[in-house]
């Protein structure tokens, strides 16, 4: 989780070129680790009748947040 929280600051102060380019990358990597973790989560807890629902509305807000 620490890449995702960290890694903004460094895209935002890295320089252009290789720094920028590696930044970048590190930060989707730890988003692609983790998003499959929390998803398994909010199915985990959720009742199987709102599973989907709930798996739904968690994916839309985070993809709002997101960009």
């Amino acid at each position: 989780m620490l890449p995702c929280r960290a890694l903004p600051v460094r895209l935002a102060q890295a320089g252009e070129g290789l720094a920028q380019a590696s930044a970048g990358v590190v930060l989707g990597l730890g988003t692609a680790l983790v998003y499959p973790t929390l998803l398994a989560a909010v199915g985990d807890v959720a009742h199987p009748a709102w599973r989907a629902h709930s798996v739904g509305v968690y994916l839309g807000g985070n993809d709002h947040v997101a960009g």
